[in-house]
């Protein structure tokens, strides 16, 4: 029992000395928190303190002064002719939708391609609309009073055109001549002879020259000369080769190699006009149009004087002023 009570008061007494220890360690953080910190004076009760969240970096955002909106986005271009949706600018950016919406095919880019596409539909089929209206009575501009589409109209043209031709084709007669080279063995050579030899019986002077100094096997043309250096002088790399020659001595090449009846004198004819052995309007009757004097080319050359052009779009001249010119100009030309 004496055992018993004497553990007993062991244990309240280490008890009682680890309550003191401890009260004590407490008095002592409250001196240091407290009293050592008398300038706070009887304020000294202080709120827990708030967590400080870090702020985002915000990046700087351009605010509209008189709306908080965002204004809707607009195309800078370089001048009122490459305005968003005009045709200048469709035919600049159209191709890079389309690029866009093959290399990045979304709804949104396939969609905006095939709106801006049916915007230049559209805009061709109202020019062709207003292009059928604008040349219909009018000579000047209409094609079907230089060359008409009718089967019977077309042909009746060709007919009297062929007319024209043959009388052009007989005047060129009188003034020139065709130089033939050919070579014995070339068989093309020979195909070509049979058509230089129809144009022989027509009328055309022919003067057949042999590049290699023999005849043809079939005896065609057996008044031949015999090339004596002409064909270097005149640049011939191939054969049959023909040129028309003048009674001065003028040298025009029609070409190097086969050639049909119809490709050999209209040649003919362009190289005649070219070296002038004959006119313009005799040129102008072997072709299949009517009304060739009516060339608006040659009547508006050089009669650019009075027009004025708008300093701000460089040489462009406002459509409504360049059409009155050009029609009073045509008028007084009659």
């Amino acid at each position: 029992m004496f055992y018993s009570l004497k553990k007993s008061c062991g244990i309240t007494l280490l008890s009682s000395f680890c309550l003191l220890t401890f009260l004590s360690l407490q008095s002592s953080k409250a001196e240091n928190s407290f009293y050592s910190q008398q300038e706070q004076g009887w304020f000294w009760y202080k709120s827990e303190p708030k967590e400080v969240k870090p702020k985002r970096k915000q990046h700087p955002k351009t605010v509209n002064n008189t709306s908080l909106k965002q204004p809707t986005p607009t195309i800078k271009t370089k001048s009122s002719s490459e305005a968003p949706l005009s045709s200048a600018w469709l035919r600049k950016n159209l191709p890079k939708y389309l690029d866009a919406a093959q290399d990045n095919p979304t709804l949104d880019n396939v969609k905006t391609y095939f709106y801006l596409q049916r915007i230049a539909m559209d805009k061709a089929n109202r020019f062709s609309d207003m292009a059928q209206l604008a040349v219909v009575g009018n000579p000047n501009l209409d094609e079907l009073s230089r060359r008409p589409t009718a089967t019977f109209a077309s042909q009746e043209i060709d007919k009297e055109t062929k007319k024209r031709r043959e009388h052009i084709l007989n005047l060129l007669k009188k003034q020139v001549g065709i130089f033939f080279f050919f070579r014995s063995t070339c068989p093309y050579c020979e195909a070509e002879s049979k058509i230089i030899k129809v144009m022989q019986n027509e009328g055309f002077k022919v003067i057949p020259i042999s590049t290699d100094g023999k005849p043809f096997p079939n005896g065609s043309f057996p008044n031949y000369k015999i090339d004596t250096g002409q064909s270097k002088n005149l640049g011939i790399q191939q054969v049959p080769a023909l040129f028309l020659v003048s009674g001065k001595g003028e040298v025009a090449p029609l070409g190097q190699g086969l050639m049909s009846y119809d490709q050999i004198t209209q040649r003919m004819l362009i190289s005649a006009r070219q070296k002038n052995w004959i006119s313009q309007s005799e040129f102008d009757l072997t072709r299949p149009l009517l009304h060739m004097s009516n060339n608006l080319a040659n009547k508006l050359q050089g009669q650019s004087v009075g027009l004025k052009k708008d300093e701000s779009k460089s040489s462009f001249i406002p459509p409504e002023e360049l059409l009155h010119y050009i029609e009073n100009h045509l008028k007084e030309r009659g």
